[in-house]
């Protein structure tokens, strides 16, 4: 009984651990911004959360400066968390370094999967309409709807390189809204996103097919994981990407990275493409390492978006 009350503690101890690195890492995100010349506004961001639909999950945190009287570009970011898991407040510090700094921020909560109907691809419909809600709403919120870029992480990287695609993923979109015929977003930042499910350790797979596939015959496997990855979306109409690559990611192998870099080569898409040494989401990275990553980060959205004229 001692050793399970300790072994409690001790799992206690290191979620408190991995969360106050998880803030560290944010800062160190927010701090870059800084540094690569972005402008640091006084005053204080304004968090509200929105209903972008008329779901419960269907929520997003807008943080825009108070001083917000011209058009600003935005970044729209989604949380990881394997479809299943995840929130979106665990991006607010993010979200509201972003907009202390210029932007329109927005972490956006989608579906998760736990029945029939919040299987895939409610998740990307669910961002989709988020994207379209905040265009919609483009002039109320200062936002330059022309300038908007998707930062995800993991399978939120994924969701944004979806973003990125001139496809609807899915005719079932059509329940909400139709899909436009452009990508959603001007650019896309993923980290440790899955590219092609198919491609993945078969372990990987059966996970992915039981957690989020609910309802599905398993004829459709196939169809299905294909459907899901945004490696087969891609086109000559596609945003530009910023892909961050572990060599030693177990989640997501460097093969993801290197399937899609040949498919947007292919199809003429520019981008780019961040290879490192550590694991999933810069795992295993040192502080400096991590600070490079991010420094290139901000230079990619601050060339994407900053440089763009404001229309």
């Amino acid at each position: 009984m001692i050793a399970r009350r300790f072994q409690h503690d001790d799992k206690k101890a290191a979620a408190r651990t991995a969360k106050l690195r998880s803030d560290v890492l944010y800062i160190i995100v927010a701090l870059t911004f800084s540094l690569c010349g972005f402008p640091a506004y006084a005053q204080q961001d304004d968090l509200r959360e929105i209903a972008y639909g008329p779901l419960p999950e269907q929520r997003l945190n807008l943080c825009v400066a108070e001083d917000s009287k011209r058009l600003r570009p935005g970044v729209v970011l989604l949380h990881g968390g394997g479809f299943i898991r995840g929130d979106k407040s665990d991006l607010n510090l993010l979200c509201r370094h972003f907009s202390a700094r210029g932007f329109v921020a927005a972490t956006v909560g989608y579906r998760l999967a736990k029945d029939r109907s919040s299987a895939w691809p409610a998740q990307l419909i669910d961002v989709q309409l988020a994207v379209r809600w905040l265009k919609r709403h483009s002039d109320e919120i200062s936002l330059d709807p022309l300038r908007l870029c998707a930062v995800g992480l993991s399978a939120g990287g994924s969701l944004a390189m979806f973003l990125g695609v001139a496809h609807a993923h899915d005719p079932a979109s059509g329940r909400i809204s139709v899909p436009p015929a452009e990508p959603d977003v001007q650019c896309v930042v993923s980290n440790s996103g899955i590219t092609d499910i198919g491609s993945l350790r078969p372990e990987t797979q059966n996970a992915l097919w039981k957690s989020i596939f609910i309802g599905r015959d398993s004829a459709d496997r196939n169809d299905a994981f294909r459907e899901a990855s945004p490696l087969y979306k891609v086109d000559q109409h596609s945003s530009p990407m910023l892909l961050v690559c572990g060599e030693h990611d177990e989640v997501t192998p460097i093969s993801q990275c290197a399937m899609i870099e040949e498919k947007l080569a292919s199809a003429g898409v520019d981008f780019n493409i961040i290879k490192h040494e550590g694991g999933h989401l810069n795992s295993g990275l040192d502080y400096e390492q991590k600070k490079r990553i991010f420094l290139e980060i901000t230079d990619y959205l601050k060339t994407k978006l900053q440089s763009q004229q404001v229309h």
